[in-house]
């Protein structure tokens, strides 16, 4: 049990120590529409995250075996993360953007959808939580 718990902590600690997009997206979002935003996008993953978390515990980690489920995904994924960083591109080369209090309460949604849409396109949290799945049927 001890041994379930120690590599569990190291996984959980591995999976959240790495910057990647949705702090990416945060961060852009954070320094555009202040917190709200920033908020939102975290929100929208960890709602990703539980889908993930519910289809590894139910055992899909056989379905991602499946060339026809896996290279989709996986292509999605990279067309989603491509997007993303020529918006981060994009906004690094523009002005820096004052801060709008109504323009942040219009993008939440955007926002939300955004997270969302990382954290299920993300190919890290596919093998995070199938790897988790499967740790446990051990």
């Amino acid at each position: 049990m001890i041994e379930l718990l120690a590599s569990s902590f190291v996984l959980g600690v591995l999976f959240n120590a790495m910057p990647g997009a949705i702090f990416t997206e945060s961060l852009r979002r954070g320094i555009r529409g202040g917190f709200w935003p920033a908020f939102a996008v975290q929100i929208g993953s960890l709602v990703g995250d539980l889908v993930w978390a519910v289809l590894g515990l139910a055992g899909a980690a056989a379905l991602f075996a499946l060339p026809v489920i896996d290279i989709p995904i996986s292509v999605a994924g990279g067309l989603l993360l491509a997007w993303v960083a020529s918006q981060a591109l994009r906004d690094g080369l523009s002005p820096v953007p004052s801060f709008d209090p109504t323009g942040a309460a219009r993008s939440s949604r955007t926002a939300l959808l955004a997270g969302a849409a990382l954290s299920l396109s993300n190919p890290i949290n596919v093998t995070y939580w199938m790897g988790s799945a499967a740790l446990r049927s051990r």
